[in-house]
């Protein structure tokens, strides 16, 4: 698998992501784009899996990332488990 390097701004308490930037060259060559965190969070440079970076909506994005959480340890994100169970209608 893949991956993309990413600034995340992270929460170092509880590890939550509470915010991210691709890095490199944006969309449009005249836009800057920073982060910067709010006392007590922290910015990270991590390896994100690439089927996260290519998620085609923002809303889709921002959940993947909303539901990770960074480990200070190993410096990575951790993603929970995921499944779905078709039900009946």
């Amino acid at each position: 698998m893949k991956s993309k390097k990413m600034l995340l701004v992270i929460d170092p308490k509880t590890g939550r992501v509470m915010g991210a930037a691709h890095m490199g060259g944006g969309s449009s060559p005249k836009m800057n784009v920073g982060l910067t965190p709010l006392p007590g969070q922290e910015i990270h440079e991590v390896e994100v899996p690439e089927e996260i970076t290519r998620l085609k909506g923002g809303h889709e994005f921002h959940m993947a990332l909303s539901h990770a959480k960074f480990d200070l340890a190993t410096r990575a994100l951790k993603f929970p488990k995921v499944s779905f169970k078709k039900l009946k209608h």
